[in-house]
C-alpha cells in the first residue's frame, strides 16, 4: 500500500514513554529498526500527549527532512518490531491512518523475546549483549533463609471513612485507565473532524478537554454539530484556554436537535431518559447538573445511572434527593457496577433484602380489646344460660 504525503493520520498511545521505556527503546530496538525510527516513535509519542489531533504525513516528512518513500520504510520498521499497529481506511481521494503505540517492552523481556532477542543478539553480538544485561538487569539477593518483617499498613487509618469523603475523593483523584468509561454515544471523532481548529485550537485538544465534551455530549444528548457551537463560545482566545465549567452551565440550557433515540431506553442519554420518566416534562437544571456529576465525577457508566434514577424515583416517591442518589451511586462504585444487567441485578438485591427483613422482623399482635377479651365455653350448657337470661329479666322488671 503505497503513502501518499496528503493521507493524514491519527494516535492513540497505550500509555506515556517512561525513562525505562526510553533505555530500552535506544540500547535494545535502535539495534533493530535504526535511530530513525526511534526518533520517529519519540515524535509521535510526544504528539499523542497533546490530544486527539488530525495531521499529514507531509507534517512528519517536513520536520524529519525526510521524503514519503523514507517515511513509509521508517514506519514499516516500527511495525515489525511491534511498537505500532497500523490501521487504515480509504476515500475517494485520500488514506486515513490510525497509528497504534505500543509500550516497548522492558529491556529484560526484550532480551529474553522469542524473536527480538534472538535478532538482537545476532545483530549486536555476544560482548554487546551480555553488556546490555548487566547494564541495565536490576541486581536480586537470595531471600530464602531471610525472613519479612515489614510493616503492614494500619486500618485505622480509614476507621472514620464516610461517604462524603468517598464523594470528596472521587471528584480529585487521578483518573486509573480502568474508570474511562466506554461505549459512549457521543461520536467524538465526527465533532473533532467537522471542528474547524479556528473555533477549537488544536492546543487546547488535551486529554480532559475532550473528554469533558464526550461524556457531556453523551449525558445530554447533544448533537455533534450543537457541540462545536457550544464549544466555540467557551473558548478563551485572549487566555489561550476553553472554560469547560462555562460549557457546563450552558450545556443545562441546550436542547437536543432531531436525535434518534435507541429502542433500548437505558441507552438513551441520561437527561431525555429522565425527562421521559417525568412525562415529557424537562429536568430541573439541578438535576441535569447532577446527572452529570454522576458519570464525570463518580465515573458511572451513563446507562448504570439511567437504571440509578429509575430506582430512585420508584422508591422515594418519584423524588430525586441528591444526598440518597449519591449515596446509592457511591455504593455502586465500590461495588464496581458497570453494565445495567449488573445494575439491574442490584435493585433485586436490595428490594429481596428489605422483604426478607420485614418478614423477619414483623410480629401479630392482637388489640388490646382482643387480649383482655375472655372466650366464650364452646360447649356452654344452653338451659343455664337461658336461666340466667330470664332472672335478669325479672330483677330488671321489680326494679
Amino acid at each position: 500500500m503505497e503513502l501518499k504525503a496528503k493521507d493524514t493520520y491519527r494516535l492513540e498511545a497505550v500509555k506515556p514513554l517512561s525513562v525505562s521505556d526510553l533505555s530500552s527503546l535506544w540500547s535494545g530496538y535502535c539495534c533493530l529498526c535504526k535511530p530513525e525510527s526511534i526518533g520517529l516513535f519519540c515524535l509521535l509519542h510526544a504528539e499523542s500527549m497533546v490530544g486527539h489531533t488530525t495531521e499529514t504525513h507531509q507534517h512528519l516528512c517536513l520536520i524529519l527532512d525526510m521524503n514519503i518513500q523514507e517515511l513509509q520504510n521508517v514506519f514499516e520498521r516500527l511495525e515489525q518490531v511491534s511498537l505500532i499497529q497500523k490501521y487504515v481506511r480509504e476515500s475517494s481521494d485520500l488514506q486515513e491512518f490510525i497509528y497504534v503505540l505500543e509500550t516497548p517492552l522492558t529491556i529484560k523481556e526484550f532480551l529474553s523475546h522469542e524473536v527480538l532477542g534472538r535478532a538482537f543478539y545476532k545483530k549486536a553480538g555476544q560482548a554487546e549483549f551480555e553488556a546490555i544485561k548487566q547494564r541495565y538487569l536490576p541486581t536480586t539477593f537470595d531471600k530464602s533463609d531471610f525472613l519479612e518483617i515489614s510493616a503492614a499498613f494500619s486500618k485505622s487509618n480509614l476507621l472514620e471513612w464516610d461517604n462524603q469523603y468517598e464523594q470528596a475523593y472521587a471528584k480529585q483523584r487521578p483518573l486509573a485507565e480502568e474508570s474511562r468509561l466506554i461505549n459512549l454515544s457521543f461520536d467524538t471523532k465526527r465533532f473533532l473532524r467537522n471542528c474547524s481548529t479556528l473555533i477549537f485550537p488544536l492546543e487546547l485538544r488535551t486529554s480532559e478537554a475532550i473528554r469533558t465534551i464526550e461524556e457531556l455530549g453523551t449525558v445530554y444528548g447533544i448533537s455533534e454539530d450543537q457541540m462545536i457551537r457550544l464549544v466555540g463560545k467557551c473558548v478563551n482566545y485572549n487566555k489561550n484556554i476553553v472554560d469547560l465549567d462555562m460549557l457546563r452551565r450552558r450545556m443545562t440550557k441546550e436542547e437536543p436537535i432531531d436525535m434518534k433515540l435507541p429502542e433500548d431506553r437505558y441507552q438513551w442519554p441520561c437527561v431525555l431518559f429522565l425527562k421521559q420518566l417525568q412525562n415529557g416534562v424537562e429536568p430541573a437544571d439541578v438535576d441535569k447538573r447532577l446527572l452529570s456529576r454522576l458519570v464525570s465525577e463518580l465515573r458511572l457508566q451513563p446507562t448504570v445511572v439511567n437504571v440509578l434514577i429509575e430506582h430512585v424515583l420508584n422508591q422515594n416517591n418519584m423524588r430525586l434527593s441528591k444526598a440518597y442518589v449519591e449515596k446509592i451511586a457511591s455504593t455502586w462504585v465500590r461495588l464496581n457496577i458497570t453494565t445495567v444487567e449488573a445494575a439491574k441485578a442490584e435493585v433485586l438485591n436490595v428490594k429481596s433484602s428489605k422483604k426478607a427483613t420485614n418478614s423477619k422482623n414483623r410480629t401479630d399482635v392482637l388489640p388490646t380489646y382482643k387480649q383482655d377479651e375472655t372466650p366464650l365455653k364452646q360447649n356452654t350448657d344452653r338451659s343455664e344460660l337461658l336461666q340466667r337470661i330470664k332472672k335478669l329479666g325479672d330483677k330488671n322488671g321489680k326494679n
